[in-house]
């Protein structure tokens, strides 16, 4: 028998599906089911039915109680696919968008379906989304859409802007444009969005224009839908009411809604409301007298998603560890019992980060190894190496329960079942990298035995037919983190290394670990013994030789060079001729057939023996090469133009006399058309060379055989439009913006940084740094340039490029800046008279106790009391310090004695 009410719903439904997509979460289970055939149909146009994309069924009830089952069926089609997306979204009841992607005559219903997600995304979209984005809605050729469309370009711009009542005049019309209850949804959705903004007010206004459209109206055919928005409405009042005027108003609006109301009644709002209710309540009391009375649902128990995490998750953000253990406990028994592994295995993840997080701020507490034990089995269990490496491991905690007992346990944990075996060594292998990396150097035993297993996966992996590829790029991946993060245990591990390393790479299977096998060769270099590393070297020409074509893979071979050119390699092919030979042969092969390499080739070969490079077989084909560099270092409107230049003065003895003449005659150019206010392509880039030429000068000078007097003249000559270009700066700094088409850009920082600490570093090369400081020096305080050349500067000074210090400076500085400097300063103290080192440490102790405290302080308040400076610390305005300090219990044990010498704390603890 068809149900009446049914046809109707679907009638309208036709007329406004696209908005009932936007607010469907207004909507029971049953109506979203009408609703996705509506969309189903009128998207397909007849092509696909309900029946062919899911088998369902729905439950007997009240139609706010009510469960829809989905279960998707094969299909072959792109819109079928994208139509069983859609649809199992809403069942899911996420607002992520579907894409949809067009075959054959789909056209059309690619812009349907297009529009359909444009008003999805608009139902969860706030009010303040930019008009820009509201007018790249499409036309929706439904009039509703359009008139939601409207609704939201009026209110975005109305809501936001308007002081009072206003707002509603123009908004009120427009929503009853829309059908019943379609308009009373719109009307609650709009005052959603007010609570979005927090304008409880503008809330208020909507949710009772939405009551008073459902007071006037009840529609045919949505009798159950009314009802459930009454009580919503209902409720969100309340929330109104509690929020402007007090809980009391709340409680006293559900004690007049839920006084003598039934299930039968008001099922949904007695359902919902009570916990608001009984929280509105104990506000007002005064007493624990108030009973629990709230509305109890048993969710289907036998579905795995009536159990949810959120009791758990809230326990353990609210830092309640026990009940949140507890509640982790009840959710994940469930679970076991329903067979649901893959949800277990995601709250095991869970569950065990929330134990190391009541571990880690507990940790005065006793030493609980089962519970670090079994947050660790959870770990293994859960097989999510990712979600391991993101855990926030302390070295504190780590050090405590990580010993050779746990790591022995541990392993032996994920070889228990062989069909979990490999997912859960990738979990291990996730762990023992995180620990790694914390384990103190004492425990060289234990992190031994981590980097043990880490490599015995590796080698395990390169057994014939092995089926653990995954595992062997994972441990490769753990090697190569752990080679750079904790470069002092490489040692112990070299020789496991070096076949690691040369198996990989002679299999030739590449991307399965041969890349990273490369990588690891590189980070490994300076440890291994000359043995060793000749095996290294002697695997990694012999791949490269086998190389037929000299076009590719370049995925591997870039890393082989880097890796035959690296500093250790070079050092052994001194000892070997023959081997250098073969190098540069390969260098030059790869190189010269590759245009985009052209100028990298000059970066592998400038430091090689230069009794090989002097060689007629290597010079004569690298002519034609340089100049095709020179070439394109000429071309300054290229962004390539800077590594040019930078590979011609890199190289000098290759690119000679005349290659090095011309970068520089390519730097002027690039200058002077900053100098004309229309800086190059490569400008922003150009710092580059001028570093080079700064740090290398007197090199490049000896290696072309150029004299001082023409040399120095070529320098000049740049510094002088360096000058030029400083003084166009601080008229127009925009010229040290990146490049762009548009004229007007602002300096971009990043620019200004690099242009400052090149050209100052490029004077001082010449002796001359004072030119450009009594150019910045006369900039004015609003300069845009100030703060990124303030940087610069302060990055020089680190580096030791830089002995000028302002003590005001120093006091004016922020917290990142002050304690970056700190080790450069205090070791300047060395080279000052007695009253210029005190003048020093007086600035650094008062930004010391306004900006710590901070475990570097130790090392200022040393100094202080080395310097006996004990009568001015104790004069400086400490006390905030000391508040701050208190209770930081392991600054107080670094920094109290020292402050105790100084007189500033008493032996009692007490400030002085």
């Amino acid at each position: 028998m068809i149900d009446p009410m049914s046809i109707i719903r679907r009638s309208h439904f036709l007329q406004n599906w696209l908005v009932w997509a936007a607010l469907r979460h207004f909507l029971p289970a049953s109506h979203i089911r009408e609703l996705s055939i509506t969309i189903v149909d009128q998207l397909s146009g007849g092509r696909v039915e309900f029946g062919q994309l899911f088998e369902d069924l729905t439950t007997e009830g009240p139609e706010w109680l009510g469960l829809w089952v989905v279960r998707p069926l094969k299909t072959n089609s792109a819109l079928a696919h994208y139509l069983q997306k859609r649809v199992r979204m809403f069942v899911c009841q996420s607002d992520s968008e579907v894409e949809f992607f067009v075959e054959g005559d789909l056209v059309a219903v690619q812009t349907q379906a297009h529009l359909l997600e444009q008003m999805i995304a608009l139902g969860s979209s706030s009010i303040d989304i930019a008009d820009s984005s509201l007018s790249h809605m499409s036309s929706a050729g439904q009039e509703s859409a359009n008139d939601f469309v409207a609704t939201f370009k009026y209110g975005s711009s109305n809501i936001m802007n308007s002081t009072d009542i206003s707002f509603l005049e123009g908004l009120k019309p427009l929503i009853e444009r829309f059908e019943m209850p379609l308009a009373a949804v719109v009307a609650k959705h709009f005052g959603d969005l007010c609570v979005d903004l927090d304008d409880w007010k503008k809330a208020s206004l909507l949710y009772l224009h939405a009551k008073d459209l459902l007071d006037r109206k009840n529609e045919f055919g949505w009798n159950d839908l009314h009802l459930s928005l009454r009580s919503i409405v209902t409720q969100s009042i309340a929330a109104v009411d509690r929020n402007i005027e007090s809980a009391r108003h709340a409680a006293s609006r559900f004690d007049s809604e839920l006084e003598g109301a039934t299930l039968t009644e008001k099922t949904l709002l007695l359902t919902n409301a009570t916990t608001d209710s009984l929280a509105s309540a104990l506000v007002v009391s005064n007493t624990n007298e108030v009973r629990n009375r709230r509305t109890d649902i048993l969710l289907p128990p036998l579905v795995q998603r009536t159990h949810t995490l959120s009791s758990a998750l809230a326990n353990w953000v609210n830092r309640e560890f026990d009940a949140a253990r507890s509640s982790f406990q009840t959710v994940l028994r469930r679970q076991i019992a329903l067979g649901c592994a893959f949800e277990s295995r995601r709250t095991k993840m869970m569950f065990a980060h929330c134990l190391l997080d009541a571990l880690a701020e507990n940790s005065d507490s006793e030493n609980r190894d089962s519970l670090f034990r079994h947050a660790m089995f959870l770990l293994i269990e859960s097989e999510e190496s990712d979600a391991v490496k993101k855990i926030q491991w302390s070295e504190q905690l780590v050090n405590r329960y990580v010993d050779q007992g746990c790591v022995e346990r541990v392993i032996a944990h994920a070889e228990d079942y062989s069909g979990a075996r490999i997912a859960r060594q990738m979990t291990v292998l996730a762990l023992f990298q995180c620990w790694s990396e914390l384990i103190s150097p004492d425990n060289v035993k234990i992190s031994t035995a981590m980097l043990r297993y880490i490599t015995s996966r590796a080698l395990e992996a390169l057994r014939p037919f092995s089926e653990n590829e995954s595992t062997g790029k994972a441990s490769l991946s753990a090697l190569k983190h752990l080679g750079i993060k904790r470069p002092e245990l490489r040692g112990e591990i070299i020789e496991d290394i070096t076949t690691i390393i040369t198996k990989n790479i002679s299999s030739r299977n590449f991307f399965a670990g041969g890349i990273t096998a490369l990588e690891i060769a590189d980070i490994y270099l300076d440890v291994f013994p000359d043995d060793l590393l000749g095996e290294v070297i002697a695997v990694t020409i012999e791949t490269l030789e086998g190389i037929k074509s000299p076009n590719g893979p370049w995925i591997v071979i870039r890393p082989a060079l880097r890796l035959l050119v690296s500093d250790s390699v070079k050092r052994y092919a001194r000892m070997e001729s023959e081997l250098g030979r073969r190098i540069v042969s390969l260098i030059m092969r790869f190189g010269l057939e590759q245009e985009n390499e052209q100028a990298r080739l000059l970066f592998y070969l400038y430091d090689f023996d230069p009794s090989l490079l002097r060689e007629e077989s290597i010079r004569t084909p690298l002519r034609g090469v340089i100049a095709i560099i020179e070439e394109r270092a000429l071309k300054i409107n290229s962004s390539s133009s800077a590594e040019n230049i930078n590979a011609l003065l890199l190289a000098p003895m290759i690119s000679g006399h005349d290659g090095v003449r011309i970068a520089f005659d390519a730097i002027y150019k690039t200058l002077n058309s900053a100098r004309d206010g229309k800086p190059s392509v490569c400008f922003s880039l150009v710092y580059q060379p001028l570093m080079t030429l700064a740090n290398e000068h007197q090199r490049i000078m000896n290696e072309i055989d150029a004299t001082d007097v023409e040399f120095r003249g070529w320098m000049e000559n740049i510094l002088e439009m360096i000058l030029e270009v400083w003084r166009k700066a601080k008229e127009t700094p925009s010229i040290l913006s990146s490049f762009s088409f548009f004229s007007g850009n602002e300096a971009n920082p990043v620019v200004v940084h690099n242009w400052t600490f090149a050209t100052i570093q490029y004077a001082k090369s010449l002796k001359q740094e004072n030119k450009i400081d009594q150019i910045i020096d006369e900039l004015g305080e609003a300069s845009p340039l100030l703060g990124a050349i303030k940087r610069a500067r302060v990055v020089r000074f680190i580096a030791g490029q830089s002995s000028t210090e302002n003590i005001d400076t120093i006091r004016s500085e922020e917290s990142s800046v002050f304690y970056l400097t700190l080790g450069k300063r205090l070791a300047s103290l060395r080279e000052m008279d007695p009253d210029s080192a005190r003048e020093m440490c007086s600035a650094l102790l008062d930004q010391c106790f306004r900006l710590g405290p901070n475990e570097f302080d130790a090392a200022i308040l040393c100094v202080a009391a080395h310097l006996n400076m004990d009568e001015l610390a104790a004069r400086c305005n400490h006390s905030d310090y000391l508040r701050r300090l208190r209770g930081k219990k392991d600054l107080e044990l670094i920094l109290v004695p020292i402050l105790q010498s100084l007189g500033i704390v008493k032996q009692n603890g007490s400030s002085a």
